[in-house]
Parts: structure tokens; C-alpha cells; sequence
């Protein structure tokens, strides 16, 4: 295998596994200064650095592909709890209803965060791609960020909807889409050196003999 598709391969496998990592995580909800917010708010935003290095290095059509097979994989895994959820418990286990609870829930959580995933993260390429055309290698805080903009809105917006809406009163639901989109921008914004790093280091790999 290349080097050029080892790293394509890894980079998609973290990918995949973030994502199902923010989905588990965001059944669960904590204060964050008077909001409501998900625990994947912890998580996620490590999938846009990914895609964002996936996109610098191959480009949207690259980057598109490792989003649809992240799509179908995190699709199986959440067919595969809501079956073990929907099978009944065993008499006296010490989980009896806890699984439930939280798995339960989980796949209208997986369905948001994936078509939120797919929808943002093609957006995200897009735009990313479009700056580049226009900035070509330099820059790269522009096409991260920039992208980001858009895209965050698209996640934020239909996550939130699909995950929690009817769950939550109106006002704490609004709270909770207007805190995802800043506190994920705000993130990915203290990652951007995390990115530029990994960017750098991935190309010098590449190109090493």
C-alpha cells in the first residue's frame, strides 16, 4: 500500500470512529454555562479537523468518499445497538433498563448526527475547496475557518432538530442550537493549530523518501 493511501485509510478509520464516539456520547447532556449541551460537543469537532486535513491533502471527491463510507459504518453500528436495546434484558441484570435508556434514545441521537454529518461535511468540502481554488496553498486558517461557517450552521441546525427537538422546552432547544454552533465554531478555532500541524506533518511524511 502507498503512503499516500496508508494515511487516507487511517484518517478515514478516526474518522469513522469519532463520530460513533460523539454519538454514544451525546445521549447525555450537561450544564455548560446555564445550557443545556450534548456531551458530543466534547468530541466532534475533532471530525471537522479530520475532514479538514482530508480535504487539504485529497481533495473534495477524496474527502466526499470517506464521509459516505463513515455514513454507512456509524448506520450499521446504530441498527446494531437499537436491536440489542429492543432484545429483551436477562432477569436481575445489574443493567436492566440502563441500556434501554440510554441506546434507546440513541438512534434518533445517530440519525441526526449522521445526516447533520453527511449534509455539513460535503458543504463543508465544498466551500473549503472552492477558497483554495482561490488561495491556493497559503492561507490555509481561510479555508478552514471559512468553510466552517457554513457548515457548522447546516450541522448545528439539523442535528439539533433531529436529535432533540420535542425533547426539550422551545427556549432551552433554542439556547442549545445557538450554543452547539459557537462553542463548536469556538473549538475548532483552538484546533486550527492542531490542524495546520497535522496538515504539515502528513506532507512531510508524504513527501519523505
Amino acid at each position: 500500500m502507498s503512503k499516500r493511501g496508508f494515511v487516507f485509510m487511517v484518517l478515514g478509520a478516526i474518522s469513522t470512529l469519532v463520530v460513533f464516539v460523539s454519538n454514544a456520547a451525546a445521549t447525555k447532556l450537561f450544564p455548560l454555562f446555564g445550557f443545556a449541551a450534548d456531551c458530543g460537543l466534547l468530541t466532534f469537532p475533532v471530525s471537522y479537523v479530520i475532514g479538514d486535513v482530508m480535504v487539504e491533502l485529497y481533495g473534495k471527491k477524496d474527502a466526499n468518499k470517506t464521509l459516505k463510507v463513515g455514513f454507512v459504518l456509524n448506520f450499521v453500528a446504530m441498527v446494531m445497538m437499537a436491536i440489542a436495546a429492543w432484545l429483551p434484558t436477562y432477569p436481575g441484570s445489574p443493567t436492566a433498563g440502563a441500556f434501554e435508556t440510554v441506546f434507546g434514545f440513541m438512534p434518533r441521537v445517530v440519525v441526526g448526527s449522521l445526516v447533520a454529518w453527511l449534509a455539513a461535511g460535503m458543504v463543508n468540502n465544498a466551500a473549503f475547496e472552492k477558497i483554495k481554488d482561490r488561495t491556493g496553498h497559503w492561507k490555509l486558517y481561510r479555508r478552514v475557518l471559512g468553510s466552517s461557517i457554513t457548515a457548522r450552521v447546516v450541522d448545528c441546525v439539523l442535528f439539533e432538530t433531529i436529535a432533540f427537538a420535542g425533547t426539550l422546552p422551545l427556549y432551552d432547544f433554542l439556547k442549545q442550537v445557538v450554543l452547539a454552533y459557537f462553542a463548536g465554531m469556538a473549538i475548532e478555532v483552538a484546533l486550527f493549530p492542531l490542524t495546520k500541524f497535522t496538515v504539515a506533518k502528513i506532507e512531510d511524511y508524504l513527501n519523505s523518501k
